[in-house]
């Protein structure tokens, strides 16, 4: 293999695409192959962290917009690729687009990687989210509020902007969408 021939060019790819829950989505960071031949790649990703190699992941443990830069680096020289990565809290009240809405309103609030929910109708609620925007849902809601059956151990997935996940409500592939508000 020839040597390079000049800098190499700094190009990656962010996986997943859309924006990252703070302290839980492992943000997957992979450098392009270079044409001109062997690099090294060196990230900063914006919050005063670093890594280094082709292929890295991080989280971010603070709610805001980062810029990711990568450097690669050659014996001819180096350049740098920048974007942007915005990371977000679960923390707010999120509302189910189905008729009683009102019986299954739900507050998250999340402490880095804890996530704690309440229902405003009283009904016991567990949540776990998980990397990269997953969420299992289980709702057992009070008989005597009418609010439904029971919405057990359902998993979901977040939108990519978090301003919304969907669960399904049963087997037959109906669903939920619940929206923040």
């Amino acid at each position: 293999i020839p040597p390079p021939s000049g800098p190499p060019v700094a190009n990656f790819i962010q996986t997943p695409e859309g924006q990252a829950i703070v302290g839980l989505t492992a943000v997957g960071f992979r450098a392009v192959p270079d044409a001109f031949g062997p690099a090294t790649y060196f990230w900063s990703f914006g919050d005063g962290t670093t890594g280094s190699g082709a292929t890295v992941t991080h989280v971010y443990d603070l709610e805001g917009t980062f810029n990711v830069v990568l450097t690669a680096t050659n014996v001819n020289g180096s350049n740098s690729a920048t974007a942007p990565i915005t990371t977000r809290s679960l923390t707010g009240l999120w509302r189910p687009d189905f008729l009683n809405a009102s019986c299954f309103q739900l507050r998250f609030t999340q402490a880095g990687s804890t996530v704690d929910a309440v229902a405003s109708s009283g009904s016991a609620v567990t949540v776990a989210v998980q990397s990269p925007r997953e969420i299992v849902l289980t709702i057992a809601a009070k008989p005597s509020q009418n609010c439904g059956d029971q919405v057990a151990n359902r998993k979901g997935t977040f939108d990519a902007a978090l301003n919304s996940f969907t669960v399904p409500i049963n087997d037959t592939g109906q669903a939920d969408i619940w929206r923040r508000q």
